[in-house]
């Protein structure tokens, strides 16, 4: 059996490849923070799908529970920029990882504007949020093995809310962006 040992002049990382494989990287500006975050929300959604599909596999569980955490870290920052981009603040997202700090600062930002009809999805929004940040305060409890408060997790459920959370901080980033195309 020939087992596929590295070889001299292998490269992880090229430019090149078969056309459905050959990806393009997002050049480094705080626009892109959006287009990655939502990545991370799919890449965690083919995970479970892939699951679903082909059986149990645990070693899958806190890359998923990563995918997810950063979603939300990096929507919460990109809404955080489109706010500050709207108001013209000059201000850009702190490099944190505190999903309340972020959520608070995102929060603070247009708690004026939060209708009525729209305080229980925030609400609830905010309770996901909070749910992941008591979990991991740090953003690298999902990254290694770790105490965890809980023994099993439903991934189908996982993967439900987070569609639904997703959804209204997608639409929430939506707005502001339109806010700033109107403006400007």
């Amino acid at each position: 059996m020939d087992i596929p040992w590295p070889r001299s002049g292998d490269r992880l990382l090229q430019s090149g490849g078969h056309r459905a494989l050959a990806a393009h990287i997002l050049p480094a500006c705080p626009e892109g923070v959006g287009i990655v975050a939502a990545g991370y929300k799919e890449a965690g959604d083919v995970l479970i799908k892939s699951l679903a599909e082909n059986g149990r596999n645990d070693a899958l569980v806190l890359p998923i529970l990563f995918c997810y955490r950063q979603y939300i870290e990096l929507r919460l920052k990109d809404i955080i920029r489109l706010i500050n981009t709207f108001e013209e603040t000059g201000q850009s997202f702190k490099e944190i990882h505190d999903l309340k700090k972020l959520w608070s600062s995102l929060r603070a930002s247009i708690e004026e504007e939060i209708d009525e009809e729209d305080q229980e999805e925030f609400d609830a929004v905010e309770e996901c949020i909070m749910e992941l940040h008591r979990v991991d305060r740090k953003g690298t409890k999902f990254r290694y093995p770790d105490f965890m408060e809980f023994d099993q997790i439903d991934l189908g459920n996982l993967k439900l809310v987070m569609g639904r959370a997703s959804a209204f901080l997608d639409a929430l980033a939506d707005q502001w962006e339109e806010g700033i195309q109107n403006k400007f």
